[in-house]
Parts: C-alpha cells; sequence; structure tokens
C-alpha cells in the first residue's frame, strides 16, 4: 500500500512546481527582451539598410509625453532635421519615444529610448506610417553637429551612397568680427554650402543650431560664399553637391579645441545635392 503524503511534503512538492515554472518563465522573458549585442551597432544598423532606413542630425523642438496604466510613457518627439545622411524627409520629422518606469518590466529599459527639447542628436531609425522608430544602439547625443569619422565611413561605403568629395581651391578665412572680439563672443558656426557644377557657391546657410551670435554667423556665411571649388562636371548634365563647413571663432587663451585652418587645394566630403 503507497505511503500517503503528509502536508509539509505536499506543500513542498507544490512549491517545487511553482518554482520550476516561475524560473522557465523568467528565463524565456529575458531571452526573448534581451537585446543582441553587436561589436559596431552602426555597421549592423547599415547592412540591414532597408526601405524607410533613415540617418539625420536634428534638433529636438517639442516633446509630448503620455503615461499608460502599466507605468510605460510614450513620447512624441518632434526633431527639426539639419543634415540628412541617409533617407529622405521634410523639415520636421515625429520620432516615437518610449519609457519604462514598471521596475517589474520583464525587458527593463533595455529598448527605450528619450529626448529633451533643444538636444541635438544622431538618429538611427525607420519610418513606418510617417513615423520615425529609433534604434536605442546606434543612435546618440551629439554636440556642434559633429558626426563620428567611422559613421560617415560606413555611410560612404554603402551601394547607392551619394557621397562623394569637392576639392577646394579658394578659401578666404572668416574675418572675426571686432565688436565681437569686444564682447567676447566665441563660437562654432557650421555653414552648408550648395556647390554648381562650375565650382562656385550657390547657396549658403547655416546649418546647425544657430549660434547665439549674430554677426558671428554672418562672418561664417561672407567666407563661405566666396569659396571657390574644382568643377566637376557641366552645368546641366551634373547634379550639383553640398556640404558642411565649420568656422570657428575663438579668442586667444581659449581652451577650445580647435583645428588648425587648411590651405587650399584640400578635399571636403560631400553629398549630392537633390
Amino acid at each position: 500500500m503507497p505511503l500517503r503524503e503528509g502536508p509539509t511534503v505536499m506543500t513542498l512538492r507544490i512549491f517545487s512546481i511553482w518554482l520550476a515554472v516561475v524560473s522557465a518563465l523568467f528565463a524565456f522573458s529575458a531571452q526573448a527582451c534581451s537585446p543582441a549585442t553587436y561589436p559596431d551597432p552602426v555597421m549592423h544598423f547599415l547592412q540591414q539598410d532597408g526601405p524607410g532606413a533613415m540617418v539625420f542630425v536634428g534638433v529636438v523642438t517639442s516633446v509630448k509625453s503620455q503615461g499608460d496604466a502599466k507605468k510605460n510613457i510614450s513620447q512624441d518627439i518632434v526633431f527639426r532635421p539639419t543634415r540628412a545622411l541617409r533617407g529622405n524627409y521634410n523639415e520636421s520629422l515625429p520620432v516615437r519615444g518610449f519609457i519604462t518606469t514598471d521596475p517589474l518590466a520583464p525587458c527593463g529599459n533595455f529598448f527605450d529610448f528619450t529626448a529633451r527639447e533643444g538636444e541635438e542628436w544622431l538618429i538611427f531609425g525607420h519610418l513606418r506610417d510617417g513615423v520615425v522608430y529609433p534604434d536605442k544602439a546606434s543612435s546618440r547625443q551629439i554636440k556642434n553637429g559633429t558626426v563620428p569619422p567611422h559613421v560617415l565611413s560606413l555611410l560612404k561605403q554603402l551601394p547607392g551612397s551619394a557621397w562623394t568629395q569637392l576639392r577646394v581651391l579658394g578659401d578666404p578665412q572668416a574675418i572675426y568680427p571686432p565688436e565681437a572680439i569686444k564682447r567676447g563672443h566665441e563660437g562654432t558656426v557650421y555653414i552648408q554650402v550648395t556647390v554648381a557644377p562650375a565650382g562656385r557657391v550657390t547657396q549658403a546657410r547655416v546649418d546647425d543650431l544657430p549660434n547665439g551670435y549674430p554677426e558671428l554667423r554672418e562672418a561664417a556665411l561672407r567666407a563661405a560664399r566666396a569659396m571657390t571649388f574644382e568643377p566637376f562636371g557641366t552645368t546641366g548634365h551634373t547634379r550639383g553637391r553640398r556640404a558642411v563647413l565649420p568656422y570657428y571663432f575663438f579668442l586667444p587663451g581659449s581652451t577650445a579645441q580647435v583645428p588648425v585652418h587648411q590651405t587650399a587645394p584640400y578635399t571636403v566630403d560631400a553629398i549630392m545635392a537633390p
């Protein structure tokens, strides 16, 4: 006759079964939620490049947040793109942000993405139904429009890349306005120039977050408009090219790391104009 289990043995058996089930569920959740890691997330993103893939530099102009019953926060983040590196888009782009605030959420904050108004970002993402869903592993906050060199290098290697180079023949240095020197105004101004096949600048505009000093912006624009480039095609048969040029205005004794001004001729990275 088989022995009957007492209450204590039965309780232990039920507890063991419950513990095994919970452990299995936790292991499954961890496996399902843990994001894959890659030595170079940017390279992986670009290798998966497909319809809707986008890479751009932009400034956050507004953020609207909305919570739900599960303690998650979705954000509608609007960016003003300042540099188009991959894909086509308008003057403003909606980006979907997400924040996990529930400490018991199985995925933790692995896939969270959030940004604040005024921040500047390099965004890698995919456009779906008019909204960009950013890739958290690749996207990053930046300053002064500076895109890491290895990112530019990878973009240039993509099939059908619009990246090319321009050869600078004439590059008059920007004149530091005396009134700016007197007031102690400093900063870097990024100018985007559009160059015609004949090698002359047809358009110049401030490319980055506006520097706080209008006299520095005007000095940079005057210098950029006077630049000359080596011709690269026949007008009417060749698309123009665009390049972003930095102009540095820093007083003697400044701690800013300013590159040495190059002497023409030299080359700059450019992209085909639309």
